[in-house]
């Protein structure tokens, strides 16, 4: 069985980059992409599910590439405006908050989470049979 008439390498790229627009600018899900595809680019659901998943992995390559710059960046940013912020005489909650936002950038600030640990020793099954208590 051969390829369908039209099916080209730069078919392939333009539906590539078609799925790569859709999930980066709408946050598409596989099910939604193959919806769209099949009414615009007229391929199957397995071919539709093909080129969400390479254009994912696209992605997220790149954004791995690009994520250390970004964070360095960041981190940049934020020295220069502890650095403002403490020539201007700002309060030190100001300061703070600048050196925890880059702590979290940096991994190094964990914020403090409520963690309710309770001990619950009833267990019901629910079996469809209504007991005299389900009837009060």
């Amino acid at each position: 069985m051969g390829r369908k008439v039209g099916s080209t390498n730069a078919m392939r790229e333009i539906i590539l980059q078609d799925c790569m627009r859709c999930i980066i600018d709408g946050g598409v899900s596989a099910r939604e992409w193959q919806k769209i595809a099949k009414e615009k680019h007229n391929i199957g659901q397995r071919q539709a599910y093909r080129y969400w998943k390479a254009a994912w992995e696209y992605t997220r390559e790149k954004y791995d590439e690009e994520r250390d710059d970004l964070v360095a960046a960041s981190v940049a940013k934020l020295d220069r405006m502890f650095d403002e912020v403490s020539k201007q005489g700002y309060d030190y909650n100001t300061q703070l908050n600048i050196l925890r936002e880059k702590h979290k950038l940096l991994g190094l600030y964990i914020e403090k989470q409520q963690i309710g640990i309770g001990v619950d020793k009833n267990i019901k099954f629910d079996f469809g049979i209504k007991t005299k208590k389900d009837d009060e």
